[in-house]
């Protein structure tokens, strides 16, 4: 079984596992070395710049190479679509329940997507991107949109919990 847990870096930086299979052997890493800048790790040893939006910002999100999410700071049952970045988010399902890696959650949202052109590490024509979200728990899970293979968190919280 997985044990679930923040991780802390070195220097007290905060790191977000996700993980693609149970073994582990598709990571994702994202590491918030200060509030506005860090870095994502694919795999073991690739690594891309990241920035976070500001504390002021309306929005949590993470722009990097391999990972593109913004999600409004105030999300609510209203909330239908926003644009971050000229891409367009939207929510396709919300107040969801789910069972993740043993670990039950609810109030989630099913958000879809910029394109993106991460699989699995090489770069490919866009795909549709999906996410998991919750308001007290941060991104859960991202993934392709029109495909089951997943990201899932393995850290105490997801990026951009309350």
């Amino acid at each position: 079984m997985l044990s679930i847990s923040i991780c802390y870096g070195r220097n007290g930086d905060v790191r977000y596992v996700y993980i693609g299979s149970i073994d582990g052997d598709k990571k994702f890493t994202i590491q918030m070395e200060n509030e506005n800048r860090g870095s994502v790790y694919s795999g073991r040893d690739i690594k891309s710049d990241a920035f976070f939006c500001n504390y002021f910002s309306k929005f949590n999100c993470i722009i990097s190479y391999d990972i593109v999410f913004a999600v409004p700071k105030d999300i609510d049952e209203s909330t239908i679509q926003w644009e971050f970045n000229n891409k367009l988010y939207e929510v396709v399902a919300k107040n969801k329940k789910l069972k993740i890696l043993g670990k039950n959650f609810s109030e989630l949202y099913v958000i879809k997507g910029p394109k993106n052109t991460f699989v699995d590490y090489v770069a490919y024509p866009s795909v549709q991107m999906k996410y998991i979200y919750s308001k007290n728990d941060g991104l859960l899970g991202f993934g392709y949109y029109k495909n089951d293979h997943f990201f899932w968190s393995v850290s105490e919280k997801g990026f951009g919990a309350k």
